[in-house]
């Protein structure tokens, strides 16, 4: 029997392949099966599947045209056999005993997520992240309507309070950070939405997920290790960033409104759209590659700042949920329309 489908977007991560795929090997669970989607990598990456897939019949890869990560995340779940799935990013790297830790814990609880703790690399320095304050599992309806609304918070407070846990820390929804239950996948048709072009996509992913949830479970101990690119999505300058955001605000709006959700809901959604913000101001108004002068940009965040759901985001967001004071801070700055001022305090 396979216990646990790995599945691993490949695209242009020649430079570090090889320590994803030793972290595999790895593995002290045995009853794994590992499902490479080459999307179409322009580097060495193809080859480097096609041989390392030859090593175990437990591996395979699957070749395809470029299509995005969506369609390559899709087209591996279409594959898998698993019970549970785990679905990584090529360019990190797993805890050598991650799937037996993660299996151990969904068979003694038969939860429906499984979530573990995780070690953040960033330009050479390793911090462990504990999402939450303590181990648990739980079949409340609140505490996953917590754990629900958080996918959209990242490092932020839930939006609602549960008795088992006091914060969630980095939370967010890249599938990495838990072990998903396969037939919740299968019988609900569930995929990953390749109308977002990759940008939030499992965020998307994990909120409809969560609609089927019946049990969570959490352990507290590292079982992955998530690198943040030099270059990564949210650094390098992106001309096109609020077009994008656009594609994600109307995907989340549709599934805000076809399941009906409540303010804690949309309170999360709009913590969202300020998270995007903040993004673009890194990305596109600030970036040094923007050809504009300062006040054409400066204009324009005023005319963006005005629009939906930007302006509902600004307006309607609990300011408790904002923990950071400095964040807090720009929230209110942005409420009161001081936009020189907040410009300034934005790095």
């Amino acid at each position: 029997m396979v216990k646990i489908s790995i599945v691993a977007p490949v695209y242009g991560v020649e430079k570090y392949i090889h320590q994803f795929l030793d972290s595999i090997e790895k593995q002290t669970l045995r009853e794994i099966e590992v499902i490479l989607v080459d999307d179409g990598s322009p580097d060495n990456c193809p080859q480097i599947l096609d041989e390392f897939v030859q090593k175990d019949s437990r591996y395979k890869v699957i070749h395809q045209k470029n299509a995005g990560v969506s369609m390559a995340r899709n087209a591996g779940l279409a594959q898998a056999t698993g019970k549970y799935v785990y679905i990584v990013d090529s360019d990190d790297w797993l805890v050598e005993n991650a799937l037996e830790e993660l299996w151990n814990e969904a068979e003694r609880t038969n939860a429906d997520l499984i979530y573990g703790d995780y070690y953040l690399e960033k330009e050479g320095r390793t911090e462990l992240i504990h999402i939450f304050d303590k181990n648990f599992q739980s079949e409340n309806v609140k505490t996953i309507k917590t754990m629900h609304c958080a996918v959209n918070n990242n490092d932020l407070s839930s939006p609602v309070k549960c008795q088992e846990f006091d914060r969630i820390n980095h939370f967010g929804g890249a599938p990495w950070r838990t072990l998903i239950r396969k037939s919740l996948i299968d019988n609900n048709q569930l995929k990953y939405d390749p109308y977002v072009k990759g940008l939030g996509d499992d965020i998307l992913f994990m909120l409809h997920v969560y609609e089927y949830v019946k049990k969570v479970s959490y352990i507290q101990k590292p079982i992955y290790h998530y690198r943040i690119m030099e270059l990564s999505y949210s650094q390098g300058y992106k001309k096109n960033i609020l077009e994008s955001y656009e594609l994600i605000f109307d995907r989340m709006e549709k599934y805000l409104n076809d399941y009906n959700k409540d303010k804690d809901y949309w309170n999360g959604y709009y913590f969202r759209v300020l998270i995007y913000f903040q993004q673009a101001m890194d990305r596109y108004f600030k970036n040094a590659n923007n050809p504009k002068i300062k006040q054409e940009c400066i204009n324009e965040m005023r005319k963006v700042l005005s629009t939906s759901p930007y302006k509902e985001a600004i307006h309607n967001l609990p300011l408790h949920m904002v923990v950071n004071f400095k964040q807090k801070i720009t929230v209110i700055l942005l409420r009161l329309k001081c936009y020189k001022l907040y410009w300034m305090l934005k790095k």
